[in-house]
């Protein structure tokens, strides 16, 4: 399994998830099969026409799973269209999330689980507006 993260200080399986998706600096990319750890940026972070929208995974990436606390209808759309797994984060590092998912106690983000933009961050948007 191909893991990403949305991390903003990269502290490897000790980092933090990073509250929002689209907004995170970069992204930690964990291969469960070979024990491997890398980055990859967030390219659309810091372009307004871009509304929250991440970078996408390619396939030179092989990300099959994603483990975020907040993500957007469009965003999740596009990442189970391409047949990648969402799933809502708990509090705590990404190692925690890690053996979490590996027990199967992560719960699969749901349509009614995203985060709503004009919604304040207390109310489960990302708070701002998209």
């Amino acid at each position: 399994m191909i893991v990403a993260v949305p991390i903003d200080k990269n502290q490897g399986l000790e980092s933090a998830i990073y509250d929002h998706f689209g907004m995170a600096k970069e992204f930690l990319v964990i291969n469960t099969a070979s024990n491997t750890i890398t980055t990859i940026p967030n390219n659309k972070r810091d372009d307004p026409s871009s509304h929250c929208k991440a970078s996408r995974f390619t396939k030179t990436h092989n990300v099959d799973t994603i483990i975020t606390s907040c993500i957007g209808n469009g965003q999740l759309r596009n990442l189970t269209s391409a047949n990648i797994k969402v799933f809502k984060a708990n509090p705590g590092t990404v190692s925690a999330n890690l053996e979490q998912l590996k027990k199967d106690e992560l719960k699969p983000f749901h349509m009614l689980d995203i985060c709503r933009g004009e919604r304040h961050k207390k109310d489960g948007g990302c708070g701002h507006h998209h």
